[in-house]
C-alpha cells in the first residue's frame, strides 16, 4: 500500500492529476508514505516538486513545512529541524498552533539538541496543557520533555495525566502512585509537584470509584 501511495510522484499519475490540487495531494501522499518506507531522497524530491504548486495557499505551504520537519526529526537532523522550526515559529499564528508545540518537543529531544531547548518547550507545552488537560499527546510529550531536564515527579505525573486523557483511570493511578513511592525517596523532590500529584491522585481515584459503581449498577 505505502508503495502504491508512493507512486503518485511518477509521471504517468502526474498527468492524469489534472487539477494542481489533485497532483499537490498526490506528491503529499507520495512524501508521506516515502518518509514511512526511510526512502529520504525520494521524500525529499516529492517534497520539493509539491512546493511551487502550494506556493499561493499558505495553509498548503504550511502542511508541506510541517513533513518536512517530521522528515528531519525521523532523521535525527538536529540543526536542520531547529532551521525550520524557528522560521515556523516566526510567523505571528505560531504561538497557537499545536502542531508546532508538539515539533518543538520532539526538535528539544534529538540527541543533539541543547538543554536549553527543552526547557523552552516543556515551558510551552506546560502552558498549553494548563488550558487544554485532555491532551493526551502533548502530555506525553511533556513526560519525555522533562525526563530529559532531570524532573522525574514532573515526568511521572505528566505521564499520568496522559493515561488519565485517554480514559485509562487505573494506569493514570498507578502511575500517581509511583510518583509518591518517588517523592518520599527522594530528597531533593519538588514539594509542589508532589502535593499536585497527591491532589491529583485522590481526584482520579474517586472519579474511578464513580465508574466502577455506575458499571455494577449498570449490570
Amino acid at each position: 500500500g505505502l508503495q502504491r501511495a508512493q507512486e503518485q510522484d511518477l509521471p504517468a499519475w502526474q498527468v492524469a492529476q489534472s487539477e494542481p490540487a489533485d497532483r499537490l495531494s498526490g506528491l503529499y501522499g507520495s512524501a508521506l508514505a516515502s518518509m514511512l518506507r526511510g526512502d529520504w531522497k525520494r521524500a525529499d524530491a516529492a517534497l520539493a516538486a509539491a512546493r511551487p504548486l502550494a506556493a499561493s495557499d499558505k495553509a498548503a505551504t504550511f502542511m508541506l513545512d510541517l513533513l518536512k520537519l517530521d522528515a528531519l526529526i525521523a532523521r535525527n537532523d538536529a540543526a536542520g529541524a531547529t532551521a525550520l522550526l524557528e522560521r515556523l515559529l516566526a510567523a505571528p499564528a505560531a504561538a497557537r498552533s499545536r502542531a508546532l508545540l508538539l515539533a518543538q518537543a520532539q526538535v528539544a529531544l534529538l540527541p543533539a539538541s541543547p538543554a536549553p531547548d527543552a526547557r523552552v518547550a516543556a515551558e510551552r507545552l506546560q502552558t498549553w496543557v494548563a488550558l487544554h488537560p485532555e491532551d493526551a499527546s502533548a502530555w506525553g510529550g511533556l513526560s519525555q520533555l522533562w525526563t530529559r531536564l532531570d524532573q522525574p515527579l514532573r515526568s511521572v505525573r505528566a505521564e499520568a495525566e496522559s493515561r488519565a486523557a485517554i480514559g485509562d483511570l487505573s494506569g493514570a493511578v498507578d502511575r500517581l502512585r509511583a510518583g509518591q513511592r518517588l517523592a518520599r525517596t527522594t530528597s531533593t523532590s519538588d514539594g509542589v509537584e508532589a502535593s499536585v500529584i497527591d491532589a491529583r491522585l485522590r481526584e482520579l481515584e474517586l472519579e474511578r470509584r464513580r465508574l466502577q459503581v455506575e458499571e455494577r449498577a449498570g449490570g
